[in-house]
């Protein structure tokens, strides 16, 4: 069989194994669901069954995953009950369900644009897949993500495609994780200076044209769910703007020795990479071509959604796109590791 020409068997290795790495890896987080229910599992499963009355006002206009979820539960809820034998009612399992494989194909997605996105900055095959392996299973957000109903994945997915479509100049990408971006987190927004500023001038416009696109399919989808839950057309921006109190809380936390555990809980001891090469001055002088311009702004924004959100961890976690490839080029360059990961002998 011919694949077209964008198709590679490495491209499908590494989404079929990131797909199978993922769902196992947050089974046990789908069926303790209940352990991890909050006010978003709860907004999310009501979405899905298309109630969007008393919902939050900042998360009901996020439909593209509840929507998903509900499409891929539908067959299920036709076999589920014949086929499990656990008749536990309190959650909708399909659904659940619906979510769980969602969740966990967009996080496989999400792996696969950052893998492109590491071989587009030349890091090494071998480092890359140290890095997958960091992104999908070296902390705990991996599995939440996947195994939960919630939609940070399509938000990781949006700014992965976001930054691949920068850096590998590729438009249509670039164009597609502007609009959906913006329907899957409404915080994506605060990544519009970094297109503008670092936009070049062959996809200027398509940066700009997205960003439009974007800001209509917001306001329309949100103009409709306002008015089928009779909601203020205010009121969203207003809940939006009282989630600046918690950057007092946040910056709290953020100095605090659980707010630290909490973010090296991200990538756990795939972080130590990072942390140790630090050490040596000449992996200090490799890795320092990381921290260029776009990398330190895009930095900046993901400290923004760290300080408007209590959920540190969580918020840092959406920006794997560059996180991981900083991650995979220091266990690349690493002194101790150096020879083993570029394939020569090591000499220990």
């Amino acid at each position: 069989m011919k694949w077209p020409q964008w198709i590679s068997s490495t491209k499908i290795l590494v989404l079929v194994v990131s797909f199978s790495i993922i769902i196992g890896s947050s089974y046990n987080t789908y069926l303790s669901c209940d352990r991890f229910y909050n006010a978003d599992s709860e907004t999310y499963l009501h979405i899905a069954k298309g109630d969007f009355n008393d919902q939050s006002l900042i998360r009901k206009y996020r439909i593209v995953v509840p929507a998903l979820a509900a499409l891929v539960s539908y067959p299920i809820s036709m076999v589920y009950d014949k086929i499990v034998q656990d008749k536990r009612t309190v959650y909708d399992w399909p659904l659940l369900t619906g979510f769980y494989l969602v969740n966990s194909f967009l996080m496989a997605l999400s792996a696969l644009v950052i893998f492109l996105i590491m071989q587009e900055m030349g890091i090494s095959e071998r480092a890359s897949y140290i890095g997958l392996a960091a992104f999908l299973t070296g902390g705990r957000w991996a599995s939440y993500t996947a195994g939960h109903p919630v939609t940070d994945s399509l938000t990781i997915l949006c700014i992965a495609g976001m930054v691949y479509g920068i850096i590998s100049q590729k438009n249509r990408i670039l164009f597609a994780s502007i609009v959906i971006g913006l329907i899957s987190k409404e915080s994506f927004a605060l990544f519009f200076p970094l297109l503008i500023l670092f936009s070049k001038k062959n996809n200027r416009l398509t940066i700009l044209t997205g960003i439009s696109f974007s800001l209509l399919c917001y306001f329309g989808i949100k103009f409709q769910i306002d008015a089928i839950s009779f909601t203020s057309g205010t009121a969203s921006l207003k809940e939006a703007f009282d989630t600046i109190e918690s950057i007092k809380l946040s910056i709290g936390k953020l100095f605090s020795i659980k707010g630290m555990a909490d973010l090296f809980s991200v990538y756990g001891f795939f972080s130590l990479f990072l942390i140790t090469g630090l050490l040596y001055g000449s992996f200090r002088k490799k890795i320092k071509k990381q921290f260029n311009l776009f990398f330190l702004a895009f930095t900046s924004i993901i400290l923004i959604h760290l300080l408007l959100s209590s959920e540190l961890a969580r918020m840092l976690f959406l920006g794997s796109a560059l996180f991981v490839p900083l991650l995979a080029s220091a266990a690349e360059v690493h002194p101790w590791f150096e020879k083993i990961i570029k394939g020569e002998k090591a000499h220990i």
